[in-house]
């Protein structure tokens, strides 16, 4: 998601994606494939290449950016934006415009298979529709067929934006329906205040952390629940897990955990000898 994460967050969250938007027409092509594709860099993380999440409606364009993303950028995966429901991106026709036509939809995604052959995956997010889920099954198979190694379904519409319940029987429907992988995606607007400030390796970490977030009613503030985000990372480490350090980036929290004043703090390490304390304060690289 955009703004979501910078270069720092991605760096301590050692896995992530690097968001490009392809504009709907160029007069120089190889100039706009350059230009966009530029502050890419694959191995920004060190050793944990970094995929590349193209949005945009130019078949051409978006395969050019592929091509050149993959093949002189070294990107190990091409993800394309069939989700974003802003007006502003879908009145170009990109983001979850696609979902209107899967004849378009497949056009594009077996434009970026082409385009970066058997050098990289190709990858779609996307949303249940449009305005509706009439066209879902539709979407799901032309992605399939259109050479897709997985797809990642938000299930709700363009209309519904983040507002809305989400079908979660969709990603079942689309599991049954499809042979290549499925993940889901989407209710993460509370956990998004929490986890773009808290960076784990940990899968089991994690885990705990979203069901505990989960189970918090809405009322809660994100700093309240960042301080039980913090206590479940003591109890994690309380209960054998490893004592890895978890970095936290939020300054209300870090007053709170070292009593210094916003001003002073903006990173903080939190770690595993420091469970009943504060952490030490650090500056990411």
């Amino acid at each position: 998601m955009e703004n979501l994460a910078d270069r720092p967050a991605r760096i301590a969250l050692k896995q992530a994606i690097e968001f490009i938007r392809v504009p709907g027409r160029s007069d120089k092509p190889s100039a706009t494939t350059r230009g966009i594709c530029a502050a890419y860099d694959a191995f920004e993380l060190g050793d944990v290449p970094l995929a590349a999440q193209l949005m945009g409606s130019n078949v051409q364009l978006l395969a050019a950016a592929a091509e050149r993303l993959v093949h002189v950028k070294g990107a190990p995966r091409i993800d394309l934006n069939c989700g974003c429901p802003a007006n502003v991106v879908t009145g170009g026709g990109a983001g979850s415009s696609l979902l209107r036509d899967p004849q378009q939809m497949h056009a594009v995604v077996a434009s970026l298979v082409a385009a970066v052959g058997a050098s990289a995956a190709v990858s779609v997010k996307m949303r249940s529709g449009f305005t509706d889920t009439s066209l879902f099954r539709e979407n799901l198979l032309a992605v399939q067929e259109a050479g897709a190694h997985f797809v990642t379904v938000h299930p709700r519409t363009k209309s519904q934006s983040y507002n809305g319940r989400a079908d979660w029987a969709l990603i079942a429907e689309a599991k049954q329906l499809l042979s290549i992988p499925v993940s889901r995606s989407g209710r993460i607007g509370r956990l998004k205040k929490v986890m773009k400030y808290v960076f784990s390796t940990q899968g089991e970490l994690r885990a705990a952390c979203s069901e505990l977030l989960r189970l918090q009613p809405g009322e809660v503030s994100p700093e309240l629940l960042l301080e039980r985000i913090i206590q479940q990372v003591h109890q994690h480490w309380q209960d054998g897990g490893v004592a890895e350090e978890v970095l936290v980036n939020h300054n209300t929290l870090s007053t709170v955990l070292t009593g210094r004043s916003k001003a002073e703090q903006t990173w903080q390490l939190v770690g595993a000898s420091q469970a009943a304390g504060a952490g030490a304060t650090a500056e990411p690289g």
